[in-house]
């Protein structure tokens, strides 16, 4: 991830001293370039997880407990504070497609970075996009991330809303609505926690929550420019996945359910703040 222009000087014109210097350090953190296998590695957000009565336990820090939250992984993992006030800098549709768990690989068949385009095809006429019954839904579960800030402004990172936390995430258009006057995630301080889920014994669902006081206007000029570099980054790679897919042998499998894919004629998931309905 790679600065703006926009961005560094939207940082720069952070008035309170201590955020201002957490930003700048913020995004020299993230404009490192290293090295990879395959050439240069770029960074990227780390993904925010909460702990459930299955998780690996060597995967979390010591002391983590179900319902917490943790970002990152093992050796480098470490607990946030819950609730974890942060900035909500954009949210996107997604989907993914994992084989069955009952033979224990759990292995990723399939998945789309705009919930409208995925590896098998286009999702509205995939076969494992539709329901299979009301109790055990679609094979294709529909997901939704987020990407959030730290509230001082020092750590981006990513969360996934899905399975039975997806529900939570269809509350944002609703606190998005008068009589508030907001139209972007980012005019307003979020804080996420977690709250048991009553159906299943140790799930732990998320629980968003909108905070009621206002984003100073250096600091939302700060959240724009990075909330808009976010949405231009990802549609970028929604673009590039969709172009990869066409020109290689992916789409090619007999078993492929979906429909052939023109890139030029279908919507890129992901330039606008919210693409979902509530």
């Amino acid at each position: 991830m790679q600065p703006s222009d926009n961005v560094v000087e939207a940082a720069k014109g952070i008035k309170n001293t201590k955020l201002r210097e957490a930003a700048e350090n913020f995004l020299e953190m993230v404009s490192q370039v290293g090295e990879g296998l395959e050439g240069e590695m770029h960074y990227q957000p780390p993904f925010l997880r909460m702990v459930q009565g299955t998780t690996d336990s060597t995967s979390i820090p010591q002391g983590c407990s179900s319902g917490d939250l943790v970002i990152g992984s093992a050796p480098h993992a470490e607990k946030m504070p819950k609730p974890l006030p942060f900035y909500m800098l954009m949210i996107h549709n997604g989907r993914s497609y994992f084989h069955s768990a009952d033979d224990g690989s759990g292995k990723l068949l399939c998945f789309s970075p705009d919930g409208i385009v995925g590896k098998m095809g286009t999702c509205k006429d995939c076969q494992f996009s539709q329901r299979v019954s009301e109790e055990k839904g679609s094979p294709c579960s529909a997901n939704r991330t987020m990407y959030g800030l730290t509230e001082e402004l020092d750590l981006i990172f990513k969360y996934v809303f899905a399975k039975t936390g997806y529900q939570e995430s269809s509350k944002i258009s609703k606190y998005l609505r008068a009589p508030r006057g907001v139209k972007n995630t980012f005019d307003m301080p979020w804080e996420l926690s977690s709250s048991p889920y009553p159906a299943k014994k140790n799930v732990f669902v998320p629980v968003l929550v909108p905070r009621s006081e206002d984003v100073p206007d250096d600091i939302k000029a700060f959240l724009k420019a990075l909330s808009q570099q976010i949405k231009e980054d990802h549609a970028a790679y929604v673009t590039m996945f969709r172009e990869n897919l066409v020109s290689s042998d992916a789409l090619q499998l007999e078993n492929n359910p979906g429909a052939p894919i023109d890139v030029n004629a279908l919507p890129v998931g992901g330039k606008e703040e919210l693409t979902f309905d509530v």
